[in-house]
C-alpha cells in the first residue's frame, strides 16, 4: 500500500494495475524485456517497477519531463527494446523511431537490472547499471541502519522524485520492505504537504536541499517540528542546516553514488558536510589527513571511483570536500570551490551561492560565483569579505548576484554548465 498526496493506494488497486501491464505488448513475452519508462506519475513509476523486478525485466528509469525524441534516444542507447511515455499505456518500439544511428553508443544491457542515468554534473549523463539483487542488498542494509537508529516504523514522507534512486530505492522500495506505507507528496500545494506532516507524528522526510529550502519557509509560517529527515544529492547549504537542525529531532545525510546506490548515512548529521558511515555491505576508502578521492567497494569486490573528495575524521565519519572534477587550478594552486561557499554563505545578506571555474585565454583558471542576495548586498563586500577569511587566490574575482541558480532535474547543481556561460 501506498498514500500519494493522501490518496490511498490499496493492495488490491496495485494488483488490478499490474493485471493491466501484462495485456501490453511488451509483456505478453514470457521472457526478460529490456524496457526504458520516462512517466511523472508516481503511481505507474511505482508499480511498473514492482511489476518488472518481479519478472526479471531490465529497466531503464528516465526523467518524466524528457521529450520524446530524447527519451527514445536514450532508451536506444540503453539497448532497450521498448520505451513507456506519459503514461503507461502508450509504448513505442525504439528501433522503429531510427532516432539511434552510432551503434557503438548502444550498450546491452544485462536480464534483470535497473538502469539509471548519471546525473550529468560533469558531462553527458551515462547510462548506469545494477541488479535488482544489487538493489535488494542495498534496502537489506539500509533498513537495518533505520531499525538500529529506532527509525525503522517512521513513515516516509517523499519529496523527492521516485523517477530517482533516492525517493524510489531507499524512499519507497525501502519503506514497503519494512512493512511501512510511504506517503508521497505530488502536488504543487503546500497545503496538502503541511497535512501529510502533521498527520504523522513519527514522519521520515525525503528531500533534497533545494526542496527543504520551500519546506522550511512553511514550516517557520506553520509553526511545525520536524521528528526527522533525510537529505541527499547535493550538500546541504550551513544556513539551511543551522535552521532545520533547531526544529528537527534526527536529521539524516544520505551519500551515494548512482552506481552504488545509497552508501553512508550519517544519522544526526553533525555539520552540512557530514557524511557518516557506511552501510554494512560497503567499504568506504578515503584519506585521514588530506581531502582525497572517495572509493567505495562492494561485496562483489568492484571499486567504484566516485570523483567526490572526502576526508575521514576518526571517531567521526567520512565528511565531504567537493568534486575532483570542480577543483580550480588558479596557476597551479588548487582552489576548491565547496570552501569559498561555505565562507561567502556567512555573510550576511547571502541566500545562496555558487562557485565555480572561470577561464581566461591568457591568465588561465579563474574563481567565479554566482548569489542569490536576501537584502541589500555589493560584490565588493562579498569580495572583501572573502579576502578577510581566504587566501587571496580563492577570492572570485566576479561575482554576479542572480534570482535563481538553474539546477537538473536531480536537484544538483552542474557547475560544468555554468562555466559553459562563461
Amino acid at each position: 500500500m501506498l498514500v500519494v498526496d493522501e490518496q490511498i493506494i490499496q493492495r488490491d488497486d496495485m494488483v488490478s494495475i499490474w493485471d493491466s501491464y501484462r495485456k501490453l505488448k511488451p509483456f505478453l513475452d514470457v521472457n526478460p524485456i529490456s524496457l526504458a519508462v520516462c512517466l511523472s506519475n508516481p503511481i505507474q513509476i511505482i508499480s511498473v517497477v514492482q511489476f518488472m523486478k518481479e519478472r526479471g525485466d531490465t529497466l531503464l528509469l528516465i526523467y518524466g519531463g524528457t521529450p520524446l525524441d530524447a527519451a527514445l534516444r536514450q532508451a536506444g542507447r540503453a539497448g532497450c527494446k521498448w520505451l513507456m511515455y506519459g503514461d503507461s499505456s502508450q509504448i513505442y518500439k525504439v528501433e522503429e523511431a531510427g532516432l539511434v544511428q552510432d551503434a557503438s553508443h548502444v550498450s546491452s544491457p544485462p536480464v534483470a537490472s535497473l538502469l539509471q542515468l548519471s546525473s550529468g554534473t560533469t558531462g553527458d549523463p551515462k547510462v548506469i547499471s545494477r541488479t535488482w539483487e544489487s538493489v535488494d542488498e542495498e534496502i537489506l542494509y539500509y533498513n537495518a541502519v533505520l531499525e538500529q537508529q529506532g527509525l525503522g516504523d517512521a513513515v516516509p514522507i517523499i519529496l523527492s522524485s521516485v523517477s530517482h534512486s533516492f525517493g524510489l530505492i531507499t524512499g519507497v522500495l525501502a519503506s514497503i520492505s519494512r512493512g511501512i506505507t510511504p506517503e508521497i507528496y505530488d502536488s504543487n500545494n503546500p497545503k496538502v504537504m503541511i497535512r501529510m506532516i502533521k498527520r504523522q507524528q513519527r514522519h521520515l522526510i525525503y528531500g533534497v536541499p533545494a526542496l527543504l529550502e520551500g519546506v522550511d519557509q512553511w514550516l517557520e509560517a506553520w509553526k511545525i517540528p520536524l521528528y526527522s529527515l533525510v537529505t541527499s544529492g547535493a550538500p546541504m547549504p550551513e544556513k539551511l542546516f543551522e535552521k532545520l537542525s533547531t526544529k528537527t529531532t534526527c536529521m539524516i545525510q544520505q551519500y551515494g553514488c548512482t552506481e552504488s546506490g545509497a552508501a553512508s548515512l550519517a544519522i544526526g548529521m553533525k555539520s552540512c558536510d557530514d557524511l557518516g558511515r557506511a552501510l554494512g555491505h560497503l567499504r568506504i576508502e578515503v584519506d585521514e589527513t588530506e581531502p582525497s578521492e572517495i572509493f567505495i567497494h562492494t561485496t562483489s569486490d568492484k571499486v567504484i571511483a566516485t570523483r567526490d573528495l572526502g576526508i575521514k575524521v576518526r571517531d567521526r565519519g567520512i565528511r565531504f570536500r567537493g568534486r575532483m572534477d570542480d577543483l580550480i587550478n588558479v596557476s597551479g594552486l588548487k582552489v576548491q570551490p565547496i570552501e569559498v561557499e561555505e565562507v561567502i554563505r556567512r555573510l550576511n545578506g547571502i541566500k545562496e551561492v555558487i562557485v565555480y571555474r572561470g577561464v581566461h585565454p591568457v591568465q588561465g583558471d579563474r574563481v567565479m560565483a554566482k548569489a542569490i542576495a536576501n537584502e541589500p548586498i555589493t560584490s565588493q563586500e562579498v569580495q572583501d569579505w572573502c579576502r578577510n577569511h581566504l587566501a587571496e587566490y580563492k577570492v572570485p574575482v566576479e561575482v554576479r548576484f542572480v534570482s535563481d541558480i538553474p539546477r537538473l532535474p536531480s536537484g544538483k547543481i552542474s557547475r560544468r554548465l555554468l562555466e559553459q556561460e562563461v
